[in-house]
């Protein structure tokens, strides 16, 4: 009886012995040294994937994990590129860089954060097109993780074409799911009004008509399922980590189809024969291939000769005027832009009257734009998440983040896929994504509402960090920021939103912009005397240096040079240093901590560079920001405290 109904799946099952036979492999070559680092082996598990593969079209796109091997060879039948990508040869999949966790081809990405890639599977669905979906596989561990279900409600209310594929072991590295895991997986599902089917990898026959069912569901309708499927691992987590009892290992073992398969002779001898034999070729020329051994190192800090023109010119508008108008012209050049976050729409069907966001920079573009700009859960994790999926479909995506605060709860989303999804497939994917944020104090929301925390998101790979000022058009940040095709945060400093009339020049200076960069340095230098200081600061910093400038001037006759730049990550120090070369005095000024911050780099940075015998101060605040003007005025570093700093380098 078992004999007979495994018959029709004999194709399925040749397949699942192939993929068993490459992880048996794998683990000999990480025995023999080979492979370095870890091998998460998908044995026991293989017929899922291969299954599914057959209700699937390349119009689709998988998501997997850290065990995805079974899922890659399913979807692209491409055992020799994972072997190479194993041993870190430069023809592997990724070309060595992602090894066996970090997989990119043919509409196939995985990621071994738990749970990271949740979100981003809403963001590449909501781009796909033809009746496409997205397949995201997820372990029962999975299931302890806040985004999984930021993500699940997200899908639901969008209605967005994703199978989540819960593969279900029961087991999370060494820790039974039973120990960890309150309430059901379909209860989880029910909650955000998700459908829920299950199966089985030993009852194949139930297993292909649900996959087929849930297919069919999510093409027809557009809307999530939650696809719940025991597996059972037969292997260790990784190598050798389990401590699984004899017992469990045995009876698994023993209702395994694949062994079942190979016992009643429906796999054949000359069958098995052959996929060693194409196996073992597939090694022998995998560990003759080029190792890859050098890689572009990233460095955060440049030096370069920049060339200074006249400042371009900016309307007189408020700033958060000029911000409304630069994310009006990024939608009218873009025509798949989208913009999401919390409370941007106005009237809706809701609500009657408008709102445009907490500060109204995306006032009047719901009406404007309809249906690309949409207000979504509190849930910051999954709306970068989400947009980080739509950039990766090629589509320019902005975020906005209601207080910059709250990037901490989107700082793996940043870090573990924003910034290393375009380097760890070695491929230079573009991520066409801004994030805008306004940071910083002075307006009374205390502790957790008026923080500069930049310095978190600084240095990273791929990602730019730009701060605007109010000598640059917001308008040409907006657009270099998208154009760059890489993530984008965007500081929005909430005083500067409410300010006008720019560009009022200090009398006896002149203000010149960076002429070959799409982020602009602003370089503030005394028009007949040479400066006796430089002060380096950014963004919203630059109001209070200048105040600074024009009483150190009157009152002290003490010229400065100000080198502010809008792009702070990466960082270009080049004006800095000539600066510094003539008055060799340094004040940085930054709202933020100046521990480990921008301050710190740049100073450690113009050593490394060889500016020796300069004399250095330092302003920022390290402290918890209080609600009482009195006391946070005295914390954030102002014009007085400039005048000071300044007087006792130059004294």
């Amino acid at each position: 009886m078992i004999k007979k109904n495994l018959q029709p799946f004999k194709n399925h099952l040749l397949k699942a012995y192939e993929i068993r036979c490459t992880e048996n492999l794998l683990l000999e070559l990480f025995r023999t040294g080979d492979i370095r680092g870890t091998v998460h082996t998908c044995k026991g598990q293989e017929i899922l994937p291969v299954i599914f593969q057959e209700h699937l079209t390349k119009k689709d796109f998988i998501l997997s994990n850290h065990r995805g091997h079974g899922h890659f060879i399913s979807w692209t039948n491409d055992i020799e590129k994972l072997v190479l990508e194993l041993l870190g040869r430069e023809l592997g999949v990724s070309g060595g860089y992602g090894g066996s966790q970090h997989l990119h081809s043919l509409s196939f990405l995985s990621n071994g954060i738990q749970g990271g890639l949740t979100a981003i599977a809403g963001g590449i669905a909501s781009s796909r097109k033809d009746n496409g979906l997205v397949v995201n596989y997820i372990g029962d561990g999975t299931l302890g993780q806040g985004l999984l279900y930021e993500s699940l409600n997200l899908c639901s209310k969008w209605q967005l074409p994703v199978i989540y594929v819960v593969e279900d072991n029961g087991i999370a590295q060494t820790t039974s799911t039973k120990q960890t895991m309150a309430g059901t997986v379909k209860g989880r599902a029910d909650a955000f009004g998700i459908k829920y089917l299950s199966g089985d990898v030993r009852e194949i026959s139930t297993l292909n008509e649900t996959i087929k069912q849930s297919v069919d569901y999510v093409r027809k309708t557009s809307a999530p399922l939650l696809l719940h499927i025991s597996t059972y691992r037969m292997g260790a987590h990784s190598k050798g980590d389990d401590n699984r009892d004899d017992f469990i290992l045995k009876d698994i073992n023993s209702k395994d189809l694949i062994n079942i398969a190979l016992s009643e002779k429906i796999i054949k001898d000359e069958e098995i024969e052959k996929i060693n034999n194409n196996l073992s070729s597939i090694i022998e020329r995998s560990l003759k291939s080029k190792k890859l051994e050098h890689v572009d190192r990233f460095n955060p800090i440049r030096i370069s000769e920049i060339n200074f023109g006249p400042l371009a010119k900016i309307e007189d508008k408020r700033y958060i005027e000029l911000i409304n108008t630069g994310l009006d012209n990024a939608f009218k050049k873009h025509s798949e832009l989208w913009m999401i976050g919390e409370d941007i729409e106005d009237a809706n069907e809701f609500f009657s009257k408008d709102y445009g966001g907490a500060f109204k920079a995306s006032k009047g573009l719901s009406k404007k734009y309809l249906g690309r700009v949409h207000n979504t859960p509190i849930s910051e994790a999954a709306i970068v998440g989400f947009g980080i999926g739509r950039a990766l479909s090629g589509i320019p995506t902005i975020v906005e983040i209601m207080f910059g605060d709250f990037i901490t709860l989107a700082i793996d989303q940043i870090i573990q896929q924003a910034s290393k999804i375009p380097t760890m497939f070695n491929k230079n994917i573009p991520i066409p994504m801004i994030l805008r944020t306004p940071m910083g104090g002075r307006r009374g929301y205390g502790p957790t509402h008026s923080q500069s925390i930049e310095k978190l998101i600084v240095g990273l790979p791929n990602v730019n960090v730009v701060a605007m000022n109010h000598c640059v058009d917001p308008a040409n940040l907006i657009d270099s920021a998208l154009e760059s095709l890489k993530l984008n945060i965007l500081i929005e400093n909430k005083v500067l939103y409410s300010l006008g009339s720019f560009q009022k020049s200090i009398i006896g200076y002149n203000y010149e912009q960076s002429l070959e960069l799409d982020f602009p340095i602003i370089k503030i230098s005394p028009v007949r005397h040479v400066p006796s200081c430089t002060i380096f600061t950014y963004g919203h910093g630059l109001v209070y240096v200048e105040e600074a400038l024009k009483i150190l001037l009157y009152e002290f006759d003490i010229f400065c040079e100000v080198i502010c730049p809008t792009l702070i990550s990466p960082l270009e120090i080049g004006p800095l240093r000539n600066s510094l070369m003539t008055t060799k005095k340094l004040l940085t000024v930054e709202e933020g901590p100046t521990f480990a911050a921008i301050s710190s780099e740049c100073i450690a940075s113009l050593v490394e560079s060889g500016v020796r015998s300069f004399d250095v101060a330092r302003l920022g605040n390290n402290s918890v920001i209080p609600c009482s003007y009195e006391a946070e005025d005295y914390l954030l570093p102002g014009i007085k405290d400039i005048i000071k700093s300044v007087k006792e380098l130059v004294e």
